[in-house]
């Protein structure tokens, strides 16, 4: 593994417009084939109020709050500075896995754009006869190339770090299926945007 000092250059730009890029640390861990290592924060890391999101990128439920509550959510909390927003991956099956593995192919700044593209559009990638390859293409689609898909797909070292970390936090007694959502320690129960904005407004 490399230690990459990034810089977050105004410029970053993705291929599909819906990638919008993550606000990344300066210092980020990634293997050699390029993934990214560690759970990743989207806002400001200094907002008063932290955020955590156990996710899986095959979890019909993530995608369905992903579609209905998060964009609300990111607009009001995120981008104006007052939650740091934190996601952790659940890989309850190899493809939730190898869809996390393509969104770190992309590295911080392309990171969050993908996982909202993987699960916006789950429907499309999760039920196709070659899983693989519609992941690849979503890739590509994403400013990747196929070798880089393909070098990421292959890296074993990323492969078990990141079930390592899975494995770390999966034993959080608040984690009880996906998605589940927790306001500075508290588990926010039925997760709706107004059940959000009334847990994030009292930690403020």
């Amino acid at each position: 593994m490399k230690r990459i000092l990034l810089a977050i250059a105004a410029t970053a730009a993705l291929a599909v417009s819906s990638l919008a890029p993550a606000q990344a640390a300066d210092e980020v861990e990634m293997t050699e084939s390029g993934v990214l290592l560690g759970v990743q924060v989207e806002g400001d890391p200094n907002a008063p109020v932290h955020v955590i999101e156990y996710a899986s990128l095959t979890c019909p439920h993530c995608a369905a709050w992903q579609s209905d509550v998060f964009p609300q959510l990111k607009k009001d909390y995120i981008d104006t500075g007052k939650i740091s927003y934190e996601l952790r991956e659940a890989y309850f099956d190899r493809f939730g896995l190898m869809a996390a593995i393509v969104a770190r192919c992309g590295g911080p700044d392309r990171y969050f754009g993908f996982v909202d593209l993987f699960l916006t559009r789950q429907s499309r990638w999760a039920r196709a006869d070659d899983i693989p390859a519609e992941l690849a293409k979503m890739g590509r689609q994403g400013g990747l190339t196929e070798e880089q898909v393909n070098a990421c797909l292959a890296d074993s070292t990323a492969e078990r770090a990141l079930v390592e970390m899975y494995r770390d936090y999966r034993e959080d007694p608040r984690f009880t299926g996906t998605p589940t959502l927790i306001v500075d320690d508290k588990k926010v129960e039925n997760p709706s945007y107004e059940n959000m904005k009334a847990a994030i407004d009292a930690a403020l």
